[in-house]
């Protein structure tokens, strides 16, 4: 399954929220591919300097129809990884560059159990071509004041992408990251499922720096926090997934 991570507000812990993902996947014998697709290339430097990604694992591939060979990065986890060369591909706003990467990514998504695509804050064309080529969106908020905001204009974006691109990703769920026990919280936690409907909020993740610390150090999340909240809660986002069809 390809399915993309997408926040239009910005700091909602969404490269985080790839990141561990495809860690917890890959542990399970899940064979991953991660594609980074924010020129600022925070995903891939979570595994490997962007400078060290050979040309071939490079995601700006996606939209030259050139092969694409995916650099192993740890076992069963693979990445096509980020560099300043996307940022040509972001001022291009025509439904025909949307649909390269989802042609390339066709030709590989075979070899995969899974396929996670990060993509760059707000509706940019980058955002727009890695919601064209998956099956399934996660979106990403946070719990402050301008959480529904973003998920309204994120849903405005996948309308826009069905009119002028012919199809769109279907939304598997809302995921809450830095939750905590603020009164603020409770209430954005509150009108978020009355928005997207309690089922659809798939998972609450609780504010931790140690979440950021494992990053750092890249090192595995799921590993790093064994026995902690946020592992539960870890664990009960991803039996949400596998109800909504990921692997």
């Amino acid at each position: 399954m390809v399915v993309t991570v997408a926040s239009v507000k910005g700091g909602t812990g969404k490269t985080t929220l790839v990141y561990t993902l495809a860690g917890l996947f890959a542990a399970e014998g899940k064979k991953v591919l991660v594609v980074d697709l924010d020129p600022q290339a925070n995903l891939t430097f979570a595994f490997i300097p962007p400078d060290r990604v050979p040309e071939e694992a490079s995601s700006a591939r996606l939209f030259q129809r050139r092969p694409l060979s995916p650099l192993p990065v740890a076992d069963n986890l693979f990445l096509l990884g980020a560099s300043l060369k996307l940022v040509s591909y972001d001022s291009r706003p025509s439904p025909n560059d949307w649909r390269l990467p989802s042609i390339a990514l066709a030709a590989v998504r075979p070899e995969y159990s899974v396929v996670l695509i990060d993509t760059p804050t707000g509706l940019r064309p980058l955002t727009k071509a890695g919601l064209f080529a998956s099956e399934g969106v996660i979106a990403v908020a946070d719990p402050s004041p301008f959480a529904v905001l973003g998920l309204l204009q994120l849903a405005q974006g996948l309308a826009e992408l069905r009119e002028r691109g012919g199809k769109a990703p279907a939304l598997l769920g809302v995921v809450v990251n830095m939750v905590d026990r603020t009164k603020v919280c409770e209430e954005v936690l509150a009108t978020l499922e009355t928005l997207v409907g309690r089922g659809r909020v798939l998972g609450q993740l609780p504010r931790t720096v140690r979440v950021k610390h494992a990053l750092m150090h890249r090192q595995s999340v799921h590993l790093t926090l064994q026995g902690t909240p946020f592992a539960a809660a870890l664990a009960t986002l991803k039996e949400r997934l596998r109800k909504e069809g990921m692997p």
